[in-house]
């Protein structure tokens, strides 16, 4: 399958919802991710966040999570899954598109 292909996949809803079924992280990546992030506040931003694996328990340990995925039915999902309420995790469902040659990235 192409990667077009691929990706499509992640947009069906029944993918979406079957990802409810897949183990959670186990607390050591978490404790990690949090030793990790140093800067004030403590923002994290999940690219390909899928339905908020990361993102939904992150929430409770920073400021604020940021949880951006190609499929809303992914993000969709993760907010009906636990901890995907919480008013510090946004989750936006978006299509990237190439930067043009004009685009000047700050660093």
């Amino acid at each position: 399958m192409d990667q077009p292909g691929l990706g499509a996949t992640f947009r069906h809803e029944g993918v979406a919802a079957a990802y409810r079924y897949r183990s959670p992280y186990p607390e050591d990546v978490f404790d990690r991710l949090e030793e990790l992030i140093v800067d004030e506040p403590r923002v994290v931003l999940d690219i390909g966040a899928g339905e908020g694996a990361i993102a939904r328990p992150l929430a409770a340990r920073v400021e604020r999570v940021d949880a951006v995925d190609i499929s809303a039915a992914m993000v969709d999902a993760g907010r009906r899954r636990p901890g995907g309420d919480q008013p510090n995790c946004t989750g936006t469902s978006t299509r990237w598109r190439r930067p043009s040659s004009k685009v000047r990235m700050p660093w």
